[in-house]
């Protein structure tokens, strides 16, 4: 059985992961010595690496198996300890494959703005939302003092944005959220003449992620009667003291594979 692996792609094919992930790890193992035996006798690895897992409580499937592929009892203890190593790197494959698909940051877009004119009487607010906990995104356009007056709840008072946002305009919020608990804020005057007009705060919320599950994305408590979900790309145009508008541009999930620097976060546009 000890023979120069010619193709051996066919016996992988069985397995939920990739086909030549496997073969790599199986071929890398001690077991690469057995592979042309299974292989002359039609056995998927799949099937003998159960065969291996269920031993001890259906030896009969066990002993069936290396019968038909006709080893040594040397040989024996030698393939349940390659077998052994195979399993613990398919295992480790699989909690590999998991953690790439889970979010290590959420980039969530949206267009907000305000229509009326009692400038700093009621915030404007972008609500997000992981279950039951929540922040509220909140800025004031036309008020002067100070300039903007935004805020995040439960986070900071208000603070100047450094200009005044216009009435009647959409302003661009940029919100990432990271894995880490640290994220960050860009609100952005998207007209070109205004492109001096940016805004961006960090903060640090622990609780206000979830690699699972995207976020809720809504207009904030300052206006009650608008705290259902808005779905993408609905607008929403609730009043009070004016017409607020929400459009929900896009809410983006990136996961391991697609961080641009080590400490796995990404930046605001």
């Amino acid at each position: 059985i000890f023979l120069r692996i010619h193709d051996t792609q066919a016996l992988f094919l069985d397995f939920p992961m990739s086909s030549t992930t496997i073969k790599e790890i199986f071929e890398g193992s001690k077991l690469s010595k057995f592979l042309p035996a299974v292989s002359k006798h039609d056995i998927q690895t799949k099937s003998l690496l159960e065969a291996f897992k269920n031993m001890e409580t259906a030896p009969e499937q066990w002993k069936k198996m290396i019968d038909l592929i006709g080893l040594k009892p040397g040989h024996v203890a030698r393939l349940r300890r390659a077998l052994s190593e195979v399993q613990d790197a398919i295992k480790e494959e699989e909690r590999k494959a998991l953690e790439s698909k889970l979010a290590c940051s959420y980039i969530i877009e949206a267009k907000v703005g305000y229509w009326g004119s009692s400038f700093g009487r009621w915030g404007t607010a972008l609500r997000v939302s992981f279950g039951s906990h929540s922040r509220e995104f909140v800025f004031h356009p036309g008020y002067t003092s100070p300039p903007g007056a935004f805020r995040i709840n439960g986070i900071f008072s208000n603070r100047s944005m450094g200009f005044v946002p216009d009435a009647k305009e959409f302003y661009s919020f940029n919100i990432v959220l990271n894995s880490n608990g640290n994220h960050k804020i860009s609100i952005k005057d998207p007209r070109p003449e205004q492109s001096k007009k940016e805004f961006s705060a960090s903060f640090s919320d622990s609780k206000l992620f979830h690699p699972k599950e995207f976020p809720t994305v809504g207009f904030g408590h300052q206006l009650n009667n608008m705290n259902a979900k808005v779905k993408i790309p609905m607008e929403c145009t609730p009043n009070a003291y004016g017409t607020h508008k929400m459009v929900l541009e896009s809410i983006t999930k990136l996961s391991p594979n697609d961080r641009d620097n080590s400490k796995g976060e990404v930046k605001a546009k």
